[in-house]
């Protein structure tokens, strides 16, 4: 999700976790704003190339519709 790395102790903890991933992530960093928020079950959210993004808002999360490739790419910090 985002910017931040899971690790998972083998397939059915992966899955418990994609079930549910608000649950269990602590604050996101917006990928377009790059601020920090901590996301809620309606919090905008979408999948591009197999990855979870999570957004502060609708408007960050049409940003990034409109140039994915701009913000999926990872930044180093």
């Amino acid at each position: 999700m985002n910017q931040e790395a899971y690790f998972f102790s083998g397939n059915d903890s992966k899955k418990r976790f994609l079930t549910d991933p608000v649950r269990y992530s602590g604050p996101l960093t917006d990928p377009v704003t790059q601020k920090r928020f901590r996301p809620t079950p309606r919090s905008p959210h979408t999948n591009y190339q197999d990855r979870l993004y999570y957004f502060e808002s609708p408007t960050t999360q049409r940003q990034f519709a409109a140039a994915p490739k701009d913000y999926a790419r990872r930044r180093e910090n």
